[in-house]
Order: structure tokens, then C-alpha cells, then sequence
């Protein structure tokens, strides 16, 4: 696999799971400069939304329930963090 294949690769899995992120979040978890996260967006089929002020990429993944806007508040968050610890908690086999 040639680097730049590998690193998309990356990217890839980057928005997927980490997603909704800024250019700026991807740049300082991969240690690069934001013009290399650009080409990764130009390459990858990523939605964009606008998430307080600044313009987020994810890749959609089938777990998306909540999606940031402007009018989102912290509370609907919480709750919604709360739901997916619920998930996860009743899933454990103890």
C-alpha cells in the first residue's frame, strides 16, 4: 500500500469514528498541516455541518442520532451520551 493510500485509509476511519470534527481537530490528531486534511475531504465521501461556529466533517456510519447545530444545546447532548452509555451498559455481559 503506498503512503497516500494508507493515510486516506487513515482519514477514512478518522471521520467515520471520530467525526464530527474541525480541519483543524483531523490536522492535530494526525500531526499534519491543514492543506493535507483538505485533500484527504476532497477525496473522501464526507457531510459537512455546521457545529457552533465552525464547519465539521463526518462520515456517516449508521450510529448518528444526534447531529450538532446552532441550536443544540448542552443539555440535549448530555442526554444523548447518556442513552449511548445505556446502550453499551445493558449490552455488557457481567
Amino acid at each position: 500500500m503506498e503512503k497516500e493510500e494508507a493515510e486516506l485509509e487513515l482519514a477514512r476511519r478518522y471521520f467515520t469514528h471520530y467525526g464530527p470534527v474541525t480541519v483543524r481537530d483531523a490536522a492535530y490528531f494526525f500531526g499534519c498541516r491543514h492543506t493535507d486534511v483538505r485533500r484527504w475531504l476532497a477525496e473522501l465521501p464526507v457531510k459537512e455541518i455546521f457545529c457552533e461556529g465552525k464547519t465539521c466533517y463526518y462520515i456517516e456510519n449508521g450510529w448518528y442520532k444526534y447531529t450538532c447545530t446552532e441550536s443544540t444545546s448542552f443539555e440535549k447532548a448530555k442526554e444523548y451520551l447518556k442513552e449511548i452509555q445505556n446502550i453499551f451498559k445493558d449490552a455488557m455481559i457481567i
